[in-house]
């Protein structure tokens, strides 16, 4: 157990600690408010436009993308629900830079409210984007009680 904590209380010495990690600034969450319906099996950029918390090293850009600054290791969690009287498909990525770069959630004549959640660590470099594309018909609503959230936080350098 040596090395894991330096002196008592104190995380200097403990394993991959970063002091540089501010949760204040590098992380996002926002949920999606209304409804998001893309009418059919046509991909499009969620626009997750209710801001629940946007550290000041990110930017919310249009339609639901956001740059964080800070380069590093972030842990991104994306949860959806189905709209309930819809039975359309749903295919939805996780993209950095418009590229998928894993997440996915994907049902098919679904009548009901259903929810799901996937989440993945990627590396963002200060100026790359992160996103969620797709299609299908997304339940919405706001602040706390939203069943669609998209958030993200840098784990590390």
């Amino acid at each position: 157990m040596s090395g894991i904590i330096g002196s008592a209380g104190s995380k200097s010495g403990v394993i991959g600690y970063d002091q540089d990690i501010d949760i204040d600034q590098d992380c996002f969450m926002a949920g999606l408010d209304p409804r998001w319906d893309t009418g059919g099996e046509v991909s499009a950029v969620v626009d997750f436009d209710d801001i629940i918390k946007l550290g000041s090293n990110v930017t919310h850009d249009s339609a639901g993308t956001f740059t964080p600054s800070t380069a590093g290791w972030y842990l991104i969690i994306l949860t959806l629900a189905n709209h309930s009287d819809e039975t359309d498909a749903t295919n939805i990525f996780i993209q950095r830079d418009s590229v998928t770069v894993g997440g996915r959630i994907y049902w098919a004549n679904a009548s009901q409210y259903g929810g799901k959640t996937t989440e993945i660590i990627v590396y963002l470099d200060g100026s790359q984007t992160i996103r969620v594309y797709g299609y299908g018909d997304l339940y919405g609503s706001s602040g706390v009680d939203t069943m669609a959230s998209f958030l993200g936080f840098r784990l590390g350098v």
